[in-house]
């Protein structure tokens, strides 16, 4: 992960521990065509557990945490679950799609 902050980009690595998170196979998170990845994605949304979300949690954890929004890569994996949990992410979601069919 690369964090730019006061002007100093930082390197390293992270891992899902470091985030609370479980690590999964990778051949769990295998998608597939595009009806097949909204289905996957509609499910993490939706509530489902698995793999999927975890790949969904982290990477919006990482994102929140690179951003400067979180303070611990923890803290940033429980906000980004609140997203998902919440409905705010599916609300996004729904708001980009929109705009995007608009354009």
């Amino acid at each position: 992960m690369a964090q730019l902050r006061d002007g100093q980009v930082s390197m390293f690595e992270v891992a899902p521990s470091d985030f609370g998170l479980s690590e999964v196979p990778v051949e769990a998170l295998r998608g597939g065509d595009a009806p097949r990845n909204a289905e996957i994605i509609r499910g993490v949304l939706g509530g489902e557990q698995g793999p999927a979300r975890v790949a969904v949690v982290l990477n919006a954890a990482a994102a929140l945490c690179v951003a400067g929004v979180a303070d611990t890569p923890r803290v940033a994996a429980e906000r980004a679950a609140e997203a998902v949990d919440s409905g705010a992410a599916t609300a996004t979601l729904e708001r980009w799609a929109q705009f995007t069919r608009a354009s």
